[in-house]
């Protein structure tokens, strides 16, 4: 639809209201699945913006699609599984979208009788489009400060596991972490994550 300019003494009808001032205005919605309610009949280019992701979407003429570029990063808590931070022990994580990429960086510090149960689990900001879509990013896992463990992120659905990276022969393999693996967890230790997939 063509744009339209409004001139003074100019009546508006609700045709006006309907299309022009509707369709050329910026609509703000708290989800997608909001947005996709409330605008049954979409048109070519329209514009929505979605709270819950801070994202800027557009109707290509067939679907809502996120415009590409980057928001800023956004601090989100994560649910944690199998890890006790103990006390003084800490957890932060943070977020960036760009369209349907999601980059995340996380730090979980544990503290006096902090200690791992079983593989590092947590949740993600956003879901994954899909389970172990592809497996783009890192972890850290550092002894005290000492010693420094490379490791790995395996994405699922709406969580991701920390893996440690060892030896099996002559080849390297990723295992789960676990209380012991690849060290006892405890005071001062760290886990670092970084890494990226596909939103839902």
């Amino acid at each position: 639809m063509p744009f339209k300019t409004f001139t003074a003494g100019t009546l508006a009808t609700a045709s006006d209201v309907n299309t022009y001032l509707m369709n050329q205005a910026v609509s703000t919605f708290s989800t997608g699945g909001a947005r996709n309610t409330a605008i049954t009949s979409p048109i070519e280019g329209q514009l929505a913006y979605i709270n819950a992701n801070d994202i800027l979407s557009y109707y290509t003429g067939s679907a809502w699609a996120n415009m590409l570029f980057a928001s800023t990063w956004v601090a989100y808590t994560p649910t944690l599984a199998n890890v006790t931070l103990g006390s003084g022990g800490t957890s932060a994580f943070y977020y960036q979208v760009v369209g349907k990429t999601i980059n995340v960086r996380g730090r979980i510090t544990f503290g006096t009788s902090g200690l791992l149960t079983g593989v590092a689990t947590f949740s993600l900001p956003i879901n994954a489009i899909t389970a172990d879509q592809f497996w783009d990013g890192g972890a850290v896992l550092n002894d005290s400060g000492t010693t420094f463990y490379p490791g790995m992120v395996r994405v699922g659905t709406s969580t991701a596991t920390v893996l440690a990276i060892t030896s099996n022969g002559p080849h390297t393999t990723a295992v789960n972490t676990a209380a012991s693996t690849p060290f006892s967890f405890g005071l001062n230790d760290v886990i670092n994550v970084g890494f990226t997939y596909e939103g839902v």
